[in-house]
């Protein structure tokens, strides 16, 4: 009777840390496959790997105002520039089309719009085909395995309730092997509380781990704030339609956008986003098959690292793009998303 507690406990810490060990093992088996061969991603491909598709629209914006096609009027709408022509980049022109219309529209609108439309999609999987992500789906054995894990965590932990009871009661006695008991209960509850919450967080993130190394050399070659110094000149309304001619810098701003945000785009246009970011609540995305295509800081382990976070903020600093938490749940970015401009 004085070994109940502490074997109990020992049988529920074997459970915890099996289904843990378990989780990661079909986390290894899912992101292990091996990528096709050919040229490495443009700027459009590492934007949505870093930050999905709100990422892949903001560095499009900023490479359409940088070539003079795009104009960001105050609070964030976007308008094309009348003769600015189109463009051989699937995301830069549908992004073209709709700000077309008359007024245009907000970045926030685009967001939503892109991110279920037909560009976006087609990256997404030229992405999943090449190797560097998995669809959405490829993880649902591991969100099981983990909801597992939680059980078994809550299981321990009232255990470990019903112990402190039993002891405090007089119904066990006070001994050495009880209160290691209480102790190891403690410790596994913790330990796989920490491990559950860690793995929701892995489980959103929808990048191989080929897809990690890809953004990790792209990070070598554009650091933080290789961008941001970078002045262009920015043609006015009496220059519709020039693109810059400066191809180095053109280069260099597009990929430190696609990699870290916005705030890496030394221009008026960014400071205009992001206000307009800030007046709508920040809620300007939407879900493209399964993904996110916002980024608050409450969700944003879709993209970028292991087990998460954006490629750097939007706007300059943190972890996420600019902007309030999306709604998706711990089961990855399925269903729960929305939002507006």
């Amino acid at each position: 009777m004085e070994l109940v507690l502490l074997v109990s406990a020992i049988v529920i810490a074997v459970l915890v840390f099996s289904v843990a060990s378990a989780v990661n093992r079909e986390l290894r088996r899912v992101r292990s496959g091996h990528t096709l061969g050919g040229p490495p991603p443009d700027v459009y491909e590492l934007a949505y790997l870093a930050g999905g598709p709100r990422r892949t629209v903001n560095t499009a914006i900023a490479m359409l105002s940088a070539q003079g096609k795009l104009r960001v009027a105050r609070g964030g709408r976007v308008t094309t520039v009348a003769g600015a022509g189109g463009s051989p980049e699937a995301v830069e022109q549908e992004l073209l089309d709709l700000a077309s219309v008359p007024g245009g529209r907000t970045a926030g609108e685009v967001r939503q719009i892109m991110a279920q439309g037909p560009a976006l999609i087609g990256l997404m999987h030229r992405l999943i085909g090449r190797g560097y992500m998995v669809q959405d789906e490829a993880l649902t054995h591991g969100r099981v395995l983990n909801r597992g894990l939680g059980w078994f965590v809550l299981l321990s932990g009232l255990n470990w309730v019903i112990s402190v009871v039993a002891l405090a009661t007089g119904s066990v006695p006070v001994s050495v092997f009880n209160i290691l008991a209480l102790v190891a209960g403690a410790f596994v509850s913790l330990i796989g509380l920490a491990l559950h919450q860690a793995n929701r967080n892995r489980l959103r993130n929808l990048l191989t781990t080929a897809g990690h190394e890809i953004l990790s050399t792209a990070r070598l070659t554009h650091r933080p704030g290789s961008g941001a110094g970078r002045n262009f000149v920015f043609y006015s309304d009496h220059h519709p339609g020039h693109a810059n001619d400066n191809a180095f810098a053109y280069a260099a701003v597009g990929g430190a956008v696609a990699l870290y945000g916005l705030g890496e785009f030394n221009s008026p246009d960014a400071a205009e986003i992001a206000r307009e970011d800030e007046n709508s609540g920040g809620s300007g995305y939407g879900c493209a098959a399964g993904a996110c295509g916002g980024g608050g800081s409450s969700d944003s382990n879709s993209w970028g690292s292991d087990p998460g976070g954006f490629g750097g903020g939007d706007f300059g600093g943190g972890s996420s793009d600019s902007g309030g938490g999306s709604s998706c749940g711990g089961g990855g970015c399925g269903g729960g998303c929305g939002g507006g401009g």
